[in-house]
């Protein structure tokens, strides 16, 4: 899927979305908290918990052991130190697409 990122919405566009988002949140939310979650009052066993220690995932990813070691559209390309910055300054906060000037889609508790 390609994005557009240079398009602007309109600020009533803007909030339409976001109005549509938080709806959205909490009601699949709701359904998968507490007593309505699938695992809720489970637990895992210790096979499993064996099993997950032992998986791909949680095994050292450098080298060999990385999916993309032998990738050949990564193969012979390495940014220099000056592109990494560049790139890393580019999606900085509000120049991310998904930077919301710090805001969360939910408010933040009431103390």
């Amino acid at each position: 899927m390609s994005r557009n990122v240079s398009y602007k919405h309109s600020e009533e566009t803007k909030r339409k979305i976001k109005e549509s988002n938080i709806k959205y949140f909490k009601e699949h939310l709701e359904k998968r908290l507490g007593k309505n979650n699938s695992f809720y009052g489970k637990k895992h066993s210790k096979e499993t918990k064996k099993q997950i220690k032992n998986s791909k995932y949680h095994k050292n990813l450098k080298g060999k052991n990385n999916p993309n070691y032998n990738n050949h559209k990564l193969k012979g390309h390495k940014m220099t130190k000056e592109q990494c910055i560049k790139i890393s300054k580019a999606k900085k906060r509000d120049k991310n697409p998904a930077w919301i000037d710090g805001r969360s889609f939910f408010p933040y508790p009431s103390d």
